[in-house]
């Protein structure tokens, strides 16, 4: 299977090249176009304009970051994306060897199982509960990968973050100060849409082989992968999938 893309948000699937964005420009104005969507879903940015994310079928606006309040941003609205979750839910950790892994994992985007195959490329996991975590970073120096369910957000964690804690970013919850959700509102609403109407996405489905090749890597993956339950105090256990 091809794995390099031709051009810039061009991917193979299987034997197919799907475009997932295209960028375009018209005068001063650019715009991000979502061509695997058949709505016209598009991001346009315009001189002396906010930007906007919209559907050019509907002319519906989905979200707009309001430049003014976004320019007004300060060290304070940037220190409320970090911090220790409370809770007493447990929350994925993953060891990484560094941030940058979210390049490499969006190379490929339509091979399922590869950003798997990246994020899990010690095949180490804990579980932690959430409110004992500062306790884990502290005493488990590296970079990390977390997933906080309870609060639907991604967290990560690296070198100079021990003064401030995980940086959190919300995958469909606002987290942070009111500035920094809008200036996150495209994204957020981007993966709101993309969830909430999957009958405007156009991605074929894939052939039977390719769906066969997915579960083996994800099986072999999966089956390689330790998941270690870390407790208050440091004590540790290997837990079984149906844990």
């Amino acid at each position: 299977m091809e794995v390099q893309p031709p051009s810039a948000g061009t991917f193979w699937f299987g034997d197919k090249e799907i475009t997932l964005v295209k960028l375009k420009a018209s005068k001063d104005s650019h715009y991000v176009i979502f061509p695997f969507t058949d709505t016209g879903l598009h991001i346009s940015f315009h001189p002396d304009a906010n930007p906007i994310l919209q559907e050019e079928k509907t002319g519906r606006n989905l979200a707009t970051i309001d430049l003014v309040s976004a320019r007004k941003l300060n060290v304070k609205d940037v220190r409320s994306m970090f911090r220790h979750p409370r809770h007493r839910s447990d929350v994925v950790v993953v060891p990484v060897e560094s941030l940058s892994i979210f390049e490499k994992m969006a190379e490929r985007p339509l091979d399922i199982p590869y950003p798997f195959e990246v994020l899990f490329s010690r095949r180490i996991m804990y579980r932690v509960r959430a409110n004992t975590l500062k306790e884990f970073l502290a005493a488990n120096k590296g970079t990390f990968v977390m997933i906080d369910p309870k609060q639907d957000a991604l967290l990560i964690y690296g070198e100079g973050f021990e003064k401030w804690g995980p940086m959190r970013f919300g995958l469909h919850r606002r987290l942070g100060s009111r500035g920094l959700s809008n200036l996150m509102s495209i994204q957020y609403a981007l993966l709101d849409y993309l969830d909430s109407n999957e009958t405007h996405v156009k991605i074929p489905e894939p052939s039977y082989a390719l769906r066969s090749e997915w579960i083996a890597r994800l099986q072999v993956l999966f089956s390689d992968l330790k998941i270690l339950r870390w407790n208050k105090g440091g004590r540790i256990r290997e837990m079984k999938y149906r844990d």
